[in-house]
């Protein structure tokens, strides 16, 4: 195995690999663990203790940062019960309850100010289930239930608009109708 970046100068101690030899487990003495076969273009973290090189699924993921080019959440109707819409009112009750806040981690030397949400304080459909962490995803949702509705009524407004526009210039002509009548009176 080939180490990359800060890798390169770890020493593995222990290695696993697949019937071609190629590895897929790597611990080093550092401590760092690595999940499949490092790549030419591979690029880990010097303080990363986990890289991993491909998919990672997981029923819950929890850490204090995560990193990659996206995350997917499993969302499939075949592993959902109970499914309902969720209402106007309801988005419009759950958004009301995030307070966003600024922040640093206490943890961090640097004191780099974050933005986000107080896992206490958020509603419970949002906080996991020990209340130290929120899914970004279900925000999501509200928000974009939200945002569908304001969207809705905007087309809305947008049409009343349009109709008391041409009220307006329909009235209008009728004025100038009248007034040009009562000149020639």
């Amino acid at each position: 195995m080939l180490f990359r970046s800060s890798y390169q100068k770890q020493s593995p101690i222990a290695r696993f690999a697949d019937s071609s030899g190629e590895d897929q487990l790597t611990l080093t003495a550092q401590g760092n663990l690595i999940v499949g076969p490092l790549s030419e273009t591979s690029q880990p973290p010097a303080d990363a203790k986990l890289y991993v090189e491909g998919k990672v699924f997981g029923q819950q993921v929890e850490s204090d940062e995560v990193v990659g080019q996206s995350i997917v959440q499993l969302s499939s109707q075949t592993l959902k019960e109970n499914i309902s819409a969720l209402s106007e009112d309801e988005a419009n009750v759950l958004l009301g309850q995030l307070d966003p806040v600024k922040f640093s981690y206490r943890q961090d030397e640097t004191h780099q100010t974050h933005v986000g949400f107080i896992a206490e304080t958020v509603p419970d459909v949002v906080a996991s289930a020990n209340h130290q962490g929120i899914s970004p995803l279900d925000i999501t949702a509200i928000l974009t239930k939200v945002v569908q509705d304001h969207h809705q009524e905007l087309n809305m407004m947008k049409t009343i608009i349009e109709q008391q526009q041409q009220t307006i210039q329909t009235l209008t002509a009728k004025v100038e109708q009248l007034e040009g009548r009562r000149f020639r009176l």
